[in-house]
């Protein structure tokens, strides 16, 4: 069964999908259960600005799914992504981006592939046909570099063993990643691949669409996450001076670190500061935070104030 492990969205209108394998699915079947829960997935990267796949710990599996998934990132313009010759039968299969799909296309949202050592196969192969196009970039480590398919056979006394029985070659490139694997256009830890190439798809927003009512949120987001990487030391005396109720609002310490809540109903967040009484909430970056003191430097008031350009005052209690 194809595993979509995770969805989430990113701050700044990023979808993130963890793809685990590529299972087998049959593209003439619109009832079957595995292709009905490849467009569920895709179906939730509908409405997004920007996309990253995850294929960290991806050890592969087939070439249709990789099609599959391949074509909502194209135009309904049929591209061959690859051939593949099949020993077993002496074929030669051809793999092409599909025109008719049951789903939104995204060809022109920025697109960033995450990969690690682990990447296998055909979860190699998704990276390495849209690089191959010049869609997507990829983010992370060099793959395993798996790239001809093979099978298993039995050879006795409960022993198995795997066999190259066949080869794939790109449609653009002529060759494939096989023994070399999939080099990244940015190196990155495994752990630092997903929050480089989300800051790396912000920017991309930012950059492409000037204009847009999202534009406050990618800078504030890029913003907070600067102040993460590079966090700027509070003293217990000045969280204590800015702790208190504003109104419906109450700022906090909890194990040394300052929390934020808008009401007895809503979650409690993290703030993180930005400098000179700035402050932005962990995971919510449609809202900016700003302490108000008097000329002797006591706290007077919070500020809010939303992406959207709406300002409040909270006279602090």
């Amino acid at each position: 069964m194809v595993q979509f492990s995770e969805f989430k969205l990113l701050s700044g209108n990023v979808g993130y999908l963890d793809i685990s394998s590529f299972a087998l699915v049959d593209l003439e079947n619109p009832d079957d259960p595995v292709l009905r829960a490849a467009e569920a997935a895709m179906a939730m990267l509908a409405n997004v600005d920007a996309a990253i796949i995850d294929l960290r710990e991806s050890g592969g599996g087939t070439p249709e799914m990789e099609q599959f998934i391949a074509s909502y990132f194209f135009d309904d313009t049929p591209r061959l992504l690859s051939e593949m010759y099949w020993g077993l039968d002496g074929k030669t299969y051809e793999f092409w981006t599909l025109e008719h799909l049951n789903g939104v296309r995204k060809p022109d949202i920025p697109l960033y592939i995450l990969t690690s050592a682990r990447t296998a196969s055909a979860a190699e192969a998704f990276p390495y046909d849209l690089k191959s196009y010049g869609r997507g970039i990829i983010v992370g480590e060099l793959t395993a570099g798996g790239g001809n398919p093979g099978s298993s056979f039995t050879v006795g006394r409960g022993f198995t063993v795997f066999i190259s029985v066949g080869s794939v070659k790109n449609a653009v490139t002529g060759t494939n990643w096989d023994g070399v694997g999939v080099i990244p256009d940015v190196k990155t830890g495994y752990e630092q691949a997903l929050p480089v190439a989300h800051k790396m798809a912000l920017e991309q927003l930012q950059e492409t669409n000037s204009q847009s009512s999202m534009k406050t949120i990618w800078e504030w987001t890029l913003q907070r996450m600067a102040a993460q990487e590079q966090p700027v030391s509070l003293g217990r005396r000045y969280q204590h001076k800015i702790s208190g109720t504003y109104g419906t609002r109450e700022v906090s310490i909890e194990n040394g670190q300052l929390i934020y809540r808008r009401s007895a109903r809503r979650p409690k967040r993290n703030l993180i500061s930005l400098g000179d009484n700035k402050f932005a909430m962990e995971g919510f970056d449609k809202i900016r935070l700003e302490f108000e003191q008097d000329k002797k430097g006591h706290i007077i008031a919070l500020g809010e104030k939303t992406s959207s350009g709406r300002n409040a005052r909270y006279a602090k209690k």
